[in-house]
């Protein structure tokens, strides 16, 4: 993941644990619930790469 964004693994690993301690907050974790669901209804396609 961490070459994707052109980041270091320990980066991406500290953004990783920085919102997995977010999630404590309940209105934080509404929101990012929220748009966990709305990645879910996008179309499965992205860039001519079927997942």
């Amino acid at each position: 993941m961490a070459f994707a964004f052109g980041r270091d693994r320990t980066t991406c690993g500290h953004a990783c644990h920085k919102v997995e301690d977010l999630r404590e907050d309940a209105g934080f974790d509404a929101r990012m619930a929220a748009l966990e669901d709305c990645l879910r209804q996008a179309p499965r396609q992205i860039l001519g790469r079927a997942q």
